[in-house]
């Protein structure tokens, strides 16, 4: 019975995990976000990796602040990409907002880590851009 259990533990959490992944994907193809977004590297504006790292240091209100850009719009946060202005997506709802903030959020974990700490390297690579 404990093994029937965890068994189907381990079978929601992954389904959910797969919901959540698909529905993300299906909202940056819909949106168009990897036209200017790479997950690393960048492009005409900046990488996941890269805002999820640097919002992840706001703590709980990280995914507040990512909904906000999403929604509304951004500009100016990263001085290498000064000149582009991200459009608001204002016709998301709020369950949209929070699967792409929270999938954005997600993408540190690309990150280049050098002695436990991530984002370290390419802090140094790109003189503090983050």
């Amino acid at each position: 019975m404990k093994k029937a259990l965890i068994a189907l533990s381990v079978t929601i959490m992954t389904s959910t995990f797969v919901f959540a992944t698909d529905s993300a994907k299906v909202l940056v193809e819909k949106n168009g976000c990897m036209s200017c977004h790479n997950i690393m590297g960048m492009k005409d504006a900046p990488p996941f990796a890269g805002i999820s790292w640097r919002n992840s240091r706001a703590g709980a209100s990280a995914k507040a602040i990512l909904k906000n850009s999403i929604k509304n719009g951004s500009h100016g946060k990263y001085p290498m990409f000064s000149k582009i202005k991200m459009p608001a997506f204002s016709h998301l709802n709020d369950q949209e907002l929070d699967t792409l903030a929270g999938w954005v959020l997600a993408q540190s974990q690309n990150m280049m880590c050098d002695q436990g700490k991530c984002g370290s390297s390419m802090e140094k690579k790109s003189k503090g851009w983050w």
